[in-house]
């Protein structure tokens, strides 16, 4: 593996760790955790090159469980720090967003605030201003620092400014789904106000998530420059929708009136005797 990976054969390197079974790691022992910390560090490098970062978070997080790690604090927060950067650049799904408050319940992640503070901006249903908060709060993340991981994230390399790029896409993708929840209709400029996007740029990525699901729902007007963030619904479905959720009323009705003369029954029989 360690060839393929200096070879940079990432994909017989991949192939080849599906014969290595991470159980094995499952130990105390010195030499079995120097082996683990080193299969993860090729693992984090295939996942880099493709740039799969919910994996790479993955294996962060299997780095920061090793004892090796946990035992020395400044390596713990530094592990920690690349796990919240990179589950931040993975693509918002059902996996992305359990793994964000998996690690948003991390205790460790209190010894760090700014990252824990940055992770919660993610968890809560507000839209993230970018210029304002991200670049002007969040600066230290660009910051060159040669000993820490965190800081080659975001460093100033075409590597890093692709993931930085990432990153404001991950933001604008949050701010879509969290507009998408308190708007139906929006303008294309009132759009791009909220994005921070230019109006061709913020049309071309909101085309991309609906492609790819993030709110696929949606409908871009053109002519009139109308964004629709929710389907329309036919009437007839409207009414078979209302007609569903009387049903299911009635039916609560009728369970809590059951059990309330049942109730009542139960204790005219403890009166009587």
């Amino acid at each position: 593996m360690r060839l393929s990976v200096a070879r940079k054969d990432y994909v017989r390197a991949s192939i080849i760790s599906k014969k290595i079974s991470t159980k094995f790691f499952d130990s105390d022992a010195v030499e079995i955790q120097e082996l683990k910390l080193e299969f993860y560090g090729y693992m984090i490098e295939v996942g880099l090159h493709d740039a799969d970062y919910l994996e790479v978070c993955r294996h962060f997080r299997a780095v920061f469980e090793t004892p090796m790690i946990k035992d020395d604090q400044e390596k713990a927060f530094e592990v920690l720090k690349c796990i919240v950067l990179y589950i931040l650049l993975a693509q918002h799904g059902n996996e992305q967003w359990d793994l964000i408050h998996r690690i948003n319940a991390t205790r460790e992640l209190e010894m760090i605030p700014q990252y824990k503070n940055l992770l919660e901006l993610f968890i809560n249903e507000e839209v993230i201003l970018w210029k304002e908060t991200i670049v002007t709060k969040y600066q230290f993340l660009r910051e060159i620092v040669p000993s820490s991981h965190a800081a080659r994230v975001f460093e100033k390399n075409e590597q890093g400014e692709q993931r930085w790029s990432r990153f404001k896409e991950r933001v604008g993708e949050h701010n879509v789904r969290m507009v998408s929840k308190y708007y139906i209709q929006i303008t294309f400029e009132r759009m791009a106000e909220i994005l921070e996007f230019p109006v061709d740029e913020m049309e071309s990525f909101l085309c991309n998530l609906i492609v790819t699901g993030v709110i696929p729902d949606a409908k871009i007007h053109r002519p009139s420059r109308i964004i629709n963030l929710r389907a329309r619904h036919a009437n007839i479905e409207t009414l078979d929708q209302w007609g569903s959720n009387v049903r299911k009323l009635t039916d609560i009705l009728n369970k809590v009136s059951h059990l309330i003369l049942k109730e009542e029954m139960v204790h005219r029989h403890l009166e009587k005797h």
